[in-house]
């Protein structure tokens, strides 16, 4: 089973900007980089924890967070 300190800190943002509910144009816009690199981060992302949605991922890190995993997602 992924835990949090399976992703990069890459992802680790994206998945916190999932979070807070932004869009993948949003998230782009905020780490300086286009749509398609973000769809591709989030693809690995969902890759890496074994989701398929952005809903899942972030009840995904959310349930990470309870299990008491060391690694914090950056705000």
């Amino acid at each position: 089973m992924a835990t949090l300190s399976d992703l990069t800190p890459r992802e680790m943002e994206i998945l916190q900007l999932v979070l807070v509910g932004r869009t993948n144009k949003a998230i782009a816009a905020k780490i300086f980089v286009c749509e398609k690199t973000v769809e591709f981060h989030l693809n690995h992302i969902y890759t890496k924890i074994g989701v398929r949605t952005r809903l899942m991922a972030g009840m995904w890190a959310m349930q990470q967070d309870r299990t008491g995993e060391t690694r914090e997602i950056p705000s």
